[in-house]
């Protein structure tokens, strides 16, 4: 089976103009730049608060909306005038951010979205998510996740797998990108010992032992089976296996923090796995983000086409 390897030929960042944003635009140029790729940076206003509507007389509201149009294109232009390493392009819109950040993806055909964490303001961002948790279930293209570091030299990326074609694709798309300066690729694998050991009539120990040395041996089947790029090292197998209770988030952010990874890689589907990344309120992965993430979506990975259009 063929393994998609992330080309993309235009890169479309989201750019908020909250904390942190410069570094949102640093990371996406650097990606560009790392693919020969157009960059096209995206703000989006969002629609002017009904309440302010009503208050507002005709034209004291649209002198309002257009000052507001006005001030995001003249902040737009400067951030795209600061890049220099690849041509960048840039529009203000008017919606959802997540919405219209993927809206423009889809007419550039773009083939990676980039978008900064963000921070919770209000109560309706912590239940519902923001830009980034809705980026990370609605792109069809791969996804990074800006985290705190600035944009340096990516020699080790930490790329969590479930053994499936995923996980293959993440570790396989890791190696690509550490492949410029001959760097590592850490596979981790975690397998949750099941919850009905606790009832089990028989030896436990004996047990656990057994279901850890079979999922050590397919873990270690799943990787002698991924092709790697000419001149690429080994991937490091990096396995835990946990009781249930144990968040695999957890683990994911521990280990990369311990191994000082400049990049987390993994697939966007997959079991339990897409419950860590993309079920849970982001501020037990993505807001403790030690490094950047780049999420691969299963359309992507199958090569399966959204309702949303997408190249690479």
């Amino acid at each position: 089976m063929s393994v998609r390897i992330m080309h993309p030929t235009h890169v479309v960042a989201g750019i908020d103009f909250e904390l942190g944003w410069e570094n949102v635009l640093a990371h996406a140029a650097n990606h560009a730049a790392m693919h020969n790729a157009a960059l096209h940076l995206v703000h989006a206003l969002q629609p002017t608060h009904w309440l302010l509507r009503q208050v507002l007389d005709g034209d004291a509201f649209t002198a309002h909306e257009r000052d507001l149009r006005e001030l995001a294109h003249k902040r737009l232009a400067e951030a795209a005038a600061s890049v220099t390493t690849v041509p960048t392009s840039f529009e203000v819109r008017v919606g959802k951010p997540s919405q219209e950040i993927l809206a423009s993806g889809a007419e550039l055909k773009a083939g990676l979205v980039v978008c900064g964490v963000g921070s919770p303001k209000a109560v309706t961002t912590l239940v519902r998510g923001g830009t980034a948790d809705r980026l990370l279930r609605l792109s069809p293209v791969p996804l990074l996740v800006v985290g705190p570091e600035a944009p340096r030299p990516i020699v080790r990326i930490v790329s969590p797998t479930a053994l499936g074609p995923g996980g293959t694709c993440a570790i396989t798309n890791a190696h690509h990108l550490v492949a410029a300066r001959h760097g590592e690729v850490d596979a981790l694998y975690t397998v949750s010992l099941p919850s009905l050991l606790r009832s089990y009539s028989g030896d436990v120990v004996a047990l656990s032992k057994r279901i850890e040395e079979e999922a050590r041996m397919m873990f270690a089947k799943h990787l002698e089976a991924i092709e790697l790029p000419a001149g690429a090292n080994t991937t490091v197998p990096v396995f835990h296996a946990v009781d249930e209770s144990t968040p695999i988030d957890e683990i994911i952010l521990n280990e990369a923090r311990s191994r000082n990874a400049d990049m987390i890689v993994c697939a966007l589907g997959g079991r339990r796995f897409a419950s860590a990344v993309i079920g849970k309120i982001t501020d037990k992965l993505i807001r403790a983000l030690p490094c950047s993430l780049l999420g691969l979506p299963d359309t992507w990975v199958t090569g399966g086409r959204a309702a949303t259009p997408a190249a690479d």
